[in-house]
């Protein structure tokens, strides 16, 4: 059965959204409506942060992925959706491998200066 949830931000929150423990409220929402549909209305929402965007960007990618939720943003205002888009565009799904740093200490100025001269 198809099923909508219509959420209001800034009324159900905020209209100032910086955290993403807000993001997580808002997903388990979402998860206790059981709809497999949800219509955010921004409209009045002024500002969103970019740890914000990036929270609510990786959990609309993971409730579509993992629960075939769709997640629709309704009435943003243009700052909104270019603060989406920008973190949208940012964010890179490849795995990233951590590289290894070569350290070198030294007490001697000079040990110093002919190791970067090495470079």
């Amino acid at each position: 059965m198809n099923s909508i949830v219509y959420i209001n931000i800034s009324k159900e929150f905020d209209r100032i959204l910086t955290s993403r423990e807000v993001v997580d409220e808002l997903v388990n929402q979402i998860l206790n409506s059981q709809a497999n549909r949800a219509e955010l209305d921004f409209s009045d929402v002024e500002f969103i942060s970019r740890s914000f965007a990036d929270q609510f960007i990786k959990e609309k990618l993971k409730l579509l992925q993992e629960n075939s939720i769709l997640i629709e943003v309704n009435n943003a205002k243009e700052e909104i959706t270019e603060m989406l888009k920008t973190v949208a565009n940012t964010q890179n799904t490849i795995e990233r491998k951590p590289s290894s740093i070569n350290i070198f200490k030294t007490d001697d100025f000079n040990t110093l200066k002919n190791h970067l001269w090495d470079f």
